[in-house]
């Protein structure tokens, strides 16, 4: 309030209350210039931003009096023990009574309860009632014929209806007759100027299971993979069934473990297959479903036969992780990942973010991270890939990835890293990493250094390089070739004037002669915090390609 920001940038720039404002934020502002010219932060179009000119409740932060500005801090901080540290109790006071108004009990804040934030449409409906705080979490009672006005937008109107009750709650009831979910705002407002608002998604009336037309069966296709083949009665709707595969011993199922999970709503009909499934029956889980229905009874189909070494037509392991069974598993196998989470040794004394649960997750996250992709959800997070049984040499590891820092520091304080693995032993954790590590030397770089594990103890067998390249679109190439570590990085976004400035490199390569060994593991290990909204600092993993040479 009767604030002004000053910049001589030559770029535009963007005054906002907050990186990321959700629909429920509320802020006020009245007399706010940028360069001597009038704004409204968050731009004239925003919904968090409520212009207190001229509203009543301007008056909870200033009074004017014969000409005099008085601002209003008694009413502000005077709380439940009557403070008053600017004096200007007895002046508020006064001009109260000139008015006829009482300027030492006005809110600042409204706020909406809400029983429900997922309704269904003609089953479950939603109860909105609203509260008044003073500044400082003091509740204040509504005494006036100031009611709440409850409202959304139009293009919701289709979506919900909204009936007042005689308490000015408001009942939200859903009539979403589409085969999606739809997310509606339903805001609160007061003539006094106070503003709130609440998100609430709406789905359609939840319909049966959708039946079978054709039984599931699992047959072969030309290109190495096999597909789960399948016919539901969807009466014009979306498919959207979960599918798990499983490779197990027995065509029963027994000791079966999952391989690939189908994400975001889409059935992973397809499963390629690689080294790792051979021996094994494929069995496939099918739980159907259609948009806006619920699942139906689980269905099973199993490969009649084991897979054998001429149905595989590729020996690398790629995965863009949108399949990648993310749940907690830390059990070593030939042929899977283990997807657990660790503290290592070099971390101790440091600040350390203890969370439990699952450390991994396919989903959005922001800033630098673009798009879906496997992201950490806990502090040292951790995969790791055994190979099936075998004696390996060259091998090449390829990682395409998405910080979500987006200046180049990849992690939220000095000390954390990024550890890729190759020619890995999961078992005993031996073999050789690139670490990627923020320090102390640049706010807009991390340092690049090949290493060695030896049973979970590491050793730097190169020189660090630091360098700007951990952002967008990173691409890490390792390669061990002939007793050769390389290792090769780049980005695909535009170096910034800050690096220029700081005279980084965007192109990395490192490269150290090591001892051979027969491992051909591979896997990373996030050790980074994970930062604002749990996304803000981690690195987001597009891709990986773990091929052996020989």
């Amino acid at each position: 309030m009767d604030g002004s920001f000053d910049s001589d940038y030559d770029l535009p720039i963007e005054i906002d209350w907050t990186k990321y404002p959700k629909s429920d934020l509320r802020c006020y502002q009245s007399n706010v210039t940028h360069n001597k010219k009038s704004i409204l932060i968050g731009g004239n179009a925003s919904r968090n931003t409520i212009d207190m000119t001229d509203k009543q409740i301007l008056t909870a932060y200033k009074v004017v009096n014969h000409g005099k500005t008085i601002y209003n801090t008694y009413n502000l901080l005077r709380g439940e023990d009557d403070w008053d540290p600017m004096g200007v109790k007895e002046q508020i006071i006064q001009a109260g009574e000139e008015y006829g108004e009482d300027y030492t009990s006005i809110p600042t804040m409204l706020t909406i309860q809400c029983d429900h934030d997922k309704i269904e449409s003609g089953e479950l409906d939603a109860h909105l009632t609203y509260q008044l705080f003073r500044f400082g979490q003091t509740e204040q009672k509504n005494d006036s014929d100031d009611t709440v006005i409850w409202s959304t937008d139009k293009r919701d109107e289709g979506y919900v209806s909204l009936t007042v009750n005689e308490d000015n709650s408001c009942t939200v009831c859903g009539k979403n007759t589409c085969n999606e979910g739809k997310t509606v705002i339903v805001y609160a407002k007061m003539e006094s100027g106070l503003g709130e608002a609440c998100e609430i998604l709406v789905e359609p009336k939840v319909s049966e299971a959708p039946e079978f037309i054709k039984m599931p069966e699992i047959y072969a296709l030309k290109t190495g993979a096999v597909k789960l083949d399948y016919e539901l009665d969807l009466k014009s709707r979306v498919d959207q069934s979960n599918i798990t595969w499983y490779r197990c011993t027995e065509l029963s199922g027994n000791g079966k473990w999952p391989t690939a999970v189908s994400t975001l709503g889409h059935p992973e009909k397809i499963y390629k297959l690689t080294p790792a499934d051979v021996g094994y029956y494929l069995y496939a889980v099918i739980e159907p479903k259609y948009s806006s229905g619920r699942k139906g009874t689980a269905v099973t189909a199993v490969t009649s036969e084991r897979v054998s070494p001429a149905d595989v037509k590729e020996n690398a392991i790629h995965t863009d992780f949108h399949n990648f069974p993310a749940s907690y598993q830390p059990f070593i196998r030939p042929g899977c990942w283990t997807v657990d989470s660790i503290k290592p040794d070099d971390m101790e004394g440091l600040q350390w973010d203890e969370k439990e649960g699952d450390s991994w997750a396919y989903k959005t996250a922001i800033d630098g991270a673009m798009g879906y992709g496997l992201c950490p959800l806990i502090q040292g997070a951790r995969l790791l890939y055994t190979p099936v049984s075998g004696i390996y040499q060259d091998m090449t590891v390829f990682v395409l990835a998405d910080p979500g820092k987006t200046q180049g520091q990849g992690f939220g304080s000095a000390g954390q890293y990024l550890d890729i693995y190759i020619k890995f032993d999961t078992k005993s954790l031996s073999g050789y990493a690139i670490r990627i590590a923020r320090t102390v030397k640049s706010a807009r770089a991390v340092d690049f250094t090949l290493m060695q594990y030896r049973k979970g103890k590491t050793t730097r067998i190169s020189n660090s390089v630091t360098a700007s390249s951990f952002r967008t679109g990173c691409r890490i190439l390792m390669t061990v070739q002939d007793g050769i570590f390389s290792v090769h990085v780049e980005t695909s976004s535009p170096e910034l004037p800050v690096h220029d400035k700081e005279r980084l490199t965007s192109r990395v390569n490192l490269a150290a002669k090591i001892d051979s060994n027969p491992y051909g593991g591979s896997g990373v290990l996030f050790t980074g915090s994970t930062g604002i909204y749990g996304v803000g600092n981690i690195t987001m993993f597009h891709q990986m390609e773990i091929a052996h040479n020989s």
